[in-house]
């Protein structure tokens, strides 16, 4: 765990759509990252990013607030938060998230938690219909199909 401290992750874990702690996944569920964060300085604005590696630490997606549009305009000290994907389209496997907080800027980061929390994607699931191989692909997207003769 890493940064200056300013704003500090208490409490992050992975939940399904019915708000249930879990940490396994078909594709094409809802996965909601929920977390809590400490802010005893009251720093106003801050940039949030979650990213996920494959167990191998690869790194796979990156999110953060600002690609969503969303703002982090602080009032207390102890907030609440929740990422939400509607479609999880990665291949069944184990993964982790790495948790950062930061200024807007990202030149200060306040906490840094690599790999704290770790989620598996299972074969099967209502939105597939083959097995996928990890060796297969790394995503899994069902794209729009048309005959054009």
């Amino acid at each position: 765990r890493t940064g200056s401290g300013k704003i500090t992750f208490a409490s992050a874990k992975t939940m399904n759509e019915n708000e249930e702690e879990v940490n396994e996944f078909f594709v094409g569920d809802v996965m909601q990252i929920v977390f809590e964060i400490n802010n005893p300085s009251l720093v106003k604005n801050s940039a949030i990013g979650v990213q996920v590696k494959g167990i191998d630490d690869v790194p796979l997606l990156h999110m953060m607030n600002l690609d969503s549009g969303f703002s982090l305009i602080h009032s207390l000290g102890h907030e609440k938060y929740k990422v939400c994907s509607n479609d999880l389209q990665l291949f069944p496997g184990d993964y982790k998230i790495t948790l950062t907080v930061a200024d807007p800027g990202g030149y200060d980061v306040y906490d840094n938690i690599e790999g704290c929390l770790n989620f598996s994607v299972l074969q099967g699931g209502d939105k597939v219909q083959r097995n996928l191989p990890k060796e297969a692909g790394m995503f899994f997207l069902s794209p729009k199909w048309s005959k054009l003769r």
